[in-house]
């Protein structure tokens, strides 16, 4: 169930930006198998991020700290947004 009220997250810009054809799923799968990262998911719901373009997730900290260490920290206010994996060091990601 996706949380509706707003809340702000921090995020850091990496400059990163996915191919149109990318999905949820592929961004998990680069994590886990390209970067070697160990996050948490479900993978029961990988079927369901295939169908979720890219564009529609993002990155981000409940924590202004967490983020600094990717870039300049920014405020992030996210609506309507479901949290589908987290990297055990502040970061979430997170669909919109």
């Amino acid at each position: 169930m996706a949380e509706r009220k707003p809340t702000q997250f921090w995020r850091a810009d990496s400059g990163f930006r996915h191919d149109k054809e990318t999905t949820v799923a592929d961004v998990i799968r680069h994590e886990t198998e390209f970067l070697g990262n160990d996050i948490w998911f479900r993978p029961e719901i990988l079927p369901e991020l295939e169908r979720i373009p890219a564009r529609r997730c993002a990155w981000v900290t409940k924590q202004k700290e967490d983020a600094r260490r990717y870039g300049i920290p920014r405020p992030f206010i996210a609506f309507n947004y479901k949290i589908v994996a987290e990297d055990g060091q502040g970061g979430y990601l997170i669909v919109i």
